[in-house]
């Protein structure tokens, strides 16, 4: 109603508000004498602008859609007029100096500059809405055979002349989509274009106003904490690869901020060489900028409140004091030179902590009206890499409903499109930025490079795109690198059109991303098809990461898309071309994309059903020769390989590993028990001798409890399979010159840090399953491997072992290290003697029974305990007195993060003893209690925990160790136990009071 009430009315109202403004704008001229110029520029202008305006409005025909673009420019033209008054009137009292006054001109360039695009975008409309009104005239009184024919027909180059007016692009073709007749004397916006033959307008962008993103205007920064240089310099000396650039400025801007002297400003020096239309001029330019400290307190505001320190609304309410108390408050920026505006915006601060975000936008955006920072290109390419961390369009959103005007862009800081460094990639909304654009361009046409047939694509209808097509060059790109069909896979209704007219099929954009990808990243079906019909290079890969459509598709886990894809290649190509497509489907499905069932309707056995051999091998990552039971993660994908006609159970890789140990790893029961049903070979040793009893064992020194209950069941399904628990590998180390056990809980990553000590409960469990499952025998020789090992530990020999837990730890490149051959026979050679001593020792204790063994081995854990306990007394601990948590350093004028990080080399061994007891005691309750042995019958039942109790007792009263009193401790502060699979936690309560009655009995 609003704008049907400004139509009636016409630009009167709008004439008496900036005549008024103008009035203002002379008094201030009369003020400050020493501004004439500039004052004097602007007053022309908008005299010229209100002239326009009268003819304009004295006009009998009036235009609905026209005069309403009209009056909108001339309503931003207004706002900016009074923007600018009231900064001059609300300007800091800076003393009555003729330099002081002309210093609050120039501290207001942005708002005069501002000022003037909207004045010419206003005058160029009301210019052109004139034109076309007396060109009506001039038609509907000398009618001509032009105007009877097809707007499709010998118009394009007079349209073209028009539509290379940016500004006023809803002059063009959109004149015509009105959906009601105007007036009995409207005629066809066409047949006007062909009326102004001699009137073309050209309207040719500075490329030192707008963005561009060629060779030459490329720049480059280095900076420190107070000082910033922004040079460019290496476009004198090549040519530009962008034929429109009409305009370059090579040369360096210096910013030195005084902060630290104590001084609260910033000396802005820049040297610019300025070349365009054959011209070649210097300029040079001092100015001071009012700054403040990084730690001053608006920015110790920000920070405190993005940090948690303070809520939001006393956050708000110092701001406003802070607005309230300081005239120059809205000026402010720190010595890096950006405002509070942009320290708001630097990034996302996540969860509840971004709609304080915004709350503090709206604040000094809206309800303050500062805009300091707002204005430059930097600020909107700061906003957009948001993208991939936090909701950057609502930010964009929030943005626009704050007035925010973007004028420019830096185009060579633009964050990159759909990257797989965002936190994620296939959930991030608009991965190419296009949404983005729409919005920026609905009211700033020609924005980035953006021309009218970009335009029409993202906000026409399809006659508007079809007549803008014959008036605009093909294949015209953004500042993105974006062509029209880039953009019109969001529109397919646009493609066809834009195809049949000869645009480029293939297009990339500045990273090498075809129109294909875009369809196949956004999930455009009917876009992907269209390409496809059209000749789309299936085969081209992008610049950045190699990625062909396919990729974009996986990335993006838009699995539909894909299958539906399959389908109609497997219609359309040969046999072979078909399966490869398939395959590379299954392999990018399991490999890039781990969790891609999530919330999909297509599945891996979907896949798999277009596949015609599953039987196939791949490489992986950092694995050569897998097949897919490597890959796969539960039992219901192994179920869909066996029903599609998988035969190769016992596959190897080139690390040796086949499907059984993948199972072993992901601790899955069920699974394990599948493979071994389908004839998975339980001894298959890999490239190390690890069998998948190895890996098994090795995740018991997990502190999860869930994870050490899963390992153990896996553990024991191995051995009732007839696992070989006397694996050894080629090692000749002296604790054990017959090779190491690779069956063995004893090794882990931990071992590697000098200061951990591996307390080996867990072997003992897995010697009474040794002992259940394979006789005393064998479990003789597992004790006798552990007591070796442990003397060669209290001789403090050297291990040249082959260091087998390395080779699949994440850590393995931090510790690198298998010794050389050479280093291991020094080694040797060096502690020959202690070899005997060792050897020695092993000869006596060798016809010793299985008992016997046992406790001997418990006394050399009792011995390492308390050699590692005096050690840890003997060495004092270094501790930093550092104050933890968030801190401000007003000294060095940063904030910091701090906290107390102690490295003890040496730690008293007892209380991680006392832990890994606690676990193996809660594990035993409730294996007791809850678990697969509470299941057997009672005598079996008690039985099982009758040995495991009476040696546990035994080991504690050998190592000299009392874990009662700890035990509650541990326990209370643990509670309530979570297993998974129950709904509800279990209380580990009774489980204590079962241990201390059973361990008092014994």
């Amino acid at each position: 109603m609003a704008e049907i009430v400004g139509i009636v009315l016409g630009l009167a109202p709008l004439l008496v508000q900036i005549s008024s403004g103008i009035d203002k704008l002379r008094d201030i001229r009369q003020n400050v004498k020493e501004a004439h110029n500039e004052v004097d520029f602007l007053l022309s202008e908008l005299k010229f602008m209100v002239c326009l305006m009268q003819s304009v409005d004295d006009v009998t025909y009036r235009d609905d859609q026209a005069h309403a673009h009209c009056q909108r420019s001339c309503s931003r033209a207004h706002q900016s007029l009074e923007r600018l008054i009231t900064r001059i009137l609300e300007r800091p009292q800076m003393g009555g100096t003729s330099v002081s006054k002309l210093w609050i001109f120039r501290h207001l360039k942005e708002d005069l500059v501002a000022l003037q695009r909207e004045i010419d975008s206003a005058k160029i409309n009301l210019s052109l809405l004139l034109q076309s009104v007396q060109v009506r005239h001039l038609c509907l009184q000398s009618p001509s055979s032009e105007g009877t024919e097809s707007p499709s027909s010998g118009s394009s180059t007079q349209t073209a002349a028009l539509g290379s007016t940016n500004e006023s692009l809803e002059l063009g073709p959109e004149l015509t989509e009105s959906a009601a007749p105007l007036s009995n004397q409207a005629i066809d916006v066409a047949n006007t274009h062909r009326a102004i033959k001699r009137q073309k307008l050209k309207y040719r962008q500075d490329c030192l106003s707008r963005s561009c993103c060629c060779q030459c205007h490329h720049s480059e920064r280095a900076s420190g904490r107070f000082w910033a240089l922004d040079y460019s310099l290496m476009g004198i000396f090549q040519t530009c690869n962008v034929e429109e650039c009409n305009a370059a400025k090579y040369g360096a801007n210096l910013r030195l901020a005084l902060t630290r002297l104590g001084i609260h400003r910033s000396v802005v020096i820049k040297v610019h060489f300025l070349s365009r239309m054959g011209s070649f001029s210097p300029s040079f330019s001092l100015q001071t900028d009012c700054t403040v400290p990084y730690t001053s307190p608006g920015f110790e505001v920000i920070w405190r409140c993005q940090n948690g320190m303070i809520e939001y609304e006393d956050a708000r309410k110092r701001l406003t004091d802070l607005y309230q108390s300081d005239p120059s408050f809205r000026y402010h920026v720190n010595p890096a030179g950006k405002s509070y505006i942009e320290e708001l915006a630097r990034w996302p601060w996540g969860g509840r902590a971004t709609r304080w975000q915004f709350g503090l936008l709206q604040l000094l955006m809206g309800d303050l009206g500062m805009i300091q920072g707002s204005m430059h290109p930097r600020f909107l390419t700061r906003c957009a890499k948001w993208i991939g961390e936090g909701p950057h369009l609502d930010l964009l959103e929030t943005l626009i409903h704050l007035d925010f005007d973007a004028g420019e862009v830096e185009a060579q800081a633009w964050p990159q499109p759909c990257s797989p460094n965002w936190i994620s990639e296939g959930s991030t909304p608009d991965p190419f930025f296009v949404e983005y654009i729409s919005l920026l361009c609905k009211d700033n046409q020609g924005f980035a490079g953006m021309t009218p047939l970009h335009d029409a694509v993202l906000f026409g209808s399809s006659e508007s795109v079809k007549k803008w097509i014959q008036c605009s060059k093909r294949d015209e790109k953004n500042f993105l690198g974006q062509t029209s069909l880039h953009l019109a896979i969001y529109k397919p209704e646009h493609l066809s059109a834009l195809i049949d007219s000869g645009h480029y099929v293939d297009a990339i954009d500045n990273y090498g991303i075809t129109p294909l990808m875009y369809a196949a990243a956004a999930d455009e079906e009917e876009a992907l098809y269209i390409l496809i019909n059209a000749h789309a290079d299936f085969t081209i890969e992008d610049s950045r990461y190699n990625r062909t459509f396919f990729g974009y598709a996986v990335a993006r886990r838009n699995w539909c898309l894909i299958y539906n894809l399959l389908l109609v290649i497997k219609q359309s190509v040969e046999k072979e071309v078909a399966e490869s497509w398939v395959r590379a489907a299954i392999v990018n499905a399991q490999l890039a994309v781990p969790d891609f069932l999530f919330d999909s309707p297509i599945s891996l056995r979907h896949l798999l059903a277009l596949c015609e051999d599953v039987n196939f091998t791949y490489n992986g990552r950092d694995v050569r020769n897998n097949c897919l039971l490597h890959d796969i993660r539960t039992v219901c994908e192994l179920e869909a390989l066996v029903d599609n006609g998988f035969t190769i159970i016992n596959h190897v890789n080139s690390l040796g590993q086949h499907g059984l140990i993948n199972s072993v790893k992901h601790r899955d029961v069920a699974w394990t028990v599948r493979l071994l049903e389908l004839g998975a070979d339980v001894n298959l040793e890999d490239n190390q001798h690890r069998t998948a009893m190895g890996h098994a064992l090795r995740g018991l020194n997990t502190s999860d409890f869930n994870r050490k209950q899963s390992e153990m069941e896996v553990v024991k399904i191995l051995l009732a399979a007839g696992a070989n628990v006397l694996v050894r590998d080629g090692c000749r180390c002296p604790c054990s010159p017959a090779g190491c056990l690779t069956v063995t809980t004893n090794k882990g990553c931990s071992d590697h840090f000098g200061w951990a000590f591996h307390f080996p409960i867990w072997s003992m469990e897995w010697l009474i399953l040794v002992h259940e499952h394979r006789g005393v025998e064998v479990a003789r020789e597992v004790v006798l491997s552990l007591i070796r090992e442990a003397t060669h530990e209290d001789l403090e020999m050297t291990h040249v072992c082959c260091e087998l837990e390395l080779d699949e730890s994440p850590i393995r490149f931090i510790f690198t290290s298998k010794k050389s051959r050479h280093d291991a026979e020094e080694i040797l050679e060096e502690e020959q003697e202690f070899e005997v001593i060792l050897n020695g020792e092993m000869d006596q204790i060798n016809e010793e029974d299985y008992n016997s063994l046992l406790n001997y081995w418990f006394t050399l854990i009792r011995n390492s305990i308390r050699k590692a306990s005096r050690r840890a007394a003997a060495t004092k601990k270094e501790k930093l007195q550092r104050k933890q948590g968030h801190d401000i350093d007003y000294k060095n004028d940063c904030f910091v993060f701090t906290m107390d990080v102690d490295i003890d080399r040496n730690p008293n061994p007892v209380t991680s003893v006392k832990s890994s007891v606690c676990e193996y005691v809660m594990w035993m309750e409730h294996e007791y209690h809850h678990g697969k042995t509470s299941q057997l019958e009672t005598f079996t039942r008690e039985a099982w925990y009758s040995k495991r109790i009476s040696l546990l007792c035994t080991f504690l009263s050998i190592i000299e160790i009392d874990i009662q009193g700890f035990l509650a401790d541990w326990v209370r502060r643990g509670q309530p136990l979570w297993i998974d699979g129950r709904e509800d936690p279990i209380d580990p309560e009774p489980y204590m009071s079962h241990f201390r009655a059973s361990s008092c009995n014994q």
